[in-house]
């Protein structure tokens, strides 16, 4: 959860100046972090790596569903209690074709992580 805070900071409050760089590193530091909250808890097979990739993904999917739900909607655009109608405007507005790019780099930050763990 803080990795999704993270992102809905750095998307808030980066500024519209070299936001693909603050972005990037941003999930780079996410995928690292995820990676590290697995190793200290003594994750070390595939299925570690994998429990921290997926961690990694879903901040950057939950910070995206934050900054739709706070910044890009409108008042009274999407009735409050039609699940329905909230995913329907949250994958029209969340997704653009960078965001795989941030996916592959908080991919990347986490093996980088389990790399520098090894003995």
């Amino acid at each position: 959860m803080i990795g999704a805070f993270g992102w809905f900071a750095v998307v808030h409050y980066g500024g519209g100046k070299s936001w693909i760089v603050k972005q990037s590193v941003v999930a780079g530091v996410i995928g690292f972090l995820a990676a590290s909250v697995v190793l200290a808890a003594g994750g070390r097979g595939m299925m570690a790596k994998v429990a921290s990739v997926i961690a990694a993904l879903m901040a950057i999917v939950v910070g995206k569903a934050l900054v739709v739900a706070l910044i890009d909607a409108d008042p009274g655009a999407v009735p409050a209690h039609d699940v329905r109608a909230w995913i329907g405007f949250f994958a029209s507005h969340a997704f653009n074709v960078i965001d795989a790019l941030f996916a592959a780099i908080a991919v990347t930050g986490a093996a980088i992580r389990f790399i520098l763990a090894r003995p």
